[in-house]
């Protein structure tokens, strides 16, 4: 898939019953979260992610505000006042530790994206309204608060070695 604006990328997501990624923390088991994402690119790809700025306020594509005590995801000098979406980069420092960073630019810009899907089980996924006859937990709750995620990789492309990819990530290539 080549890349696109975020409004394409998010209505594609939303077409195949997942929302743009989320990025999940540095620490705990959302460290390993991360870096499988960061896996599914090229390490210094960029891509679009599931946060927007709405009236002036940074929110994630499941409603949930963005904590601004959090700063260590955003790129020194940022969020700025230019751009309303935002990307995530791989940030190199010989200052600091590498990582993966926010940065909030045009939403009209070009760059791939991966969309998520909650799980309801280890073979099939809900998406964004899981049936009725699904084990899955109620809707109510945010589908980033569970704890394991089905990832549609929806950038092909720029996927280094797909043939490589960890099989215990139930990852699909989306055509």
């Amino acid at each position: 898939m080549m890349p696109t604006t975020q409004t394409l990328a998010e209505r594609n997501c939303r077409q195949h019953d997942s929302l743009l990624v989320p990025i999940p923390t540095y620490c705990g088991a959302d460290h390993h979260k991360l870096k499988f994402l960061s896996s599914l690119m090229s390490w210094h790809s960029s891509f679009w992610i599931g946060l927007k700025r709405v009236n002036g306020i940074f929110r994630w594509n499941d409603g949930t505000d963005m904590s601004f005590g959090d700063k260590e995801r955003w790129i020194h000098g940022d969020p700025t006042s230019y751009g309303n979406c935002v990307i995530s980069y791989y940030y190199y420092s010989y200052e600091g530790p590498e990582r993966r960073v926010f940065s909030n630019i045009n939403c009209d810009n070009n760059y791939p994206y991966i969309c998520a899907a909650k799980p309801c089980d280890t073979e099939h996924y809900c998406g964004l309204n899981p049936s009725a006859e699904s084990d899955s937990t109620s809707t109510e709750t945010p589908m980033w608060e569970e704890t394991t995620y089905y990832w549609r990789a929806a950038v092909s492309d720029y996927i280094e070695d797909e043939d490589n990819l960890p099989v215990d990530q139930n990852v699909t290539i989306a055509s």
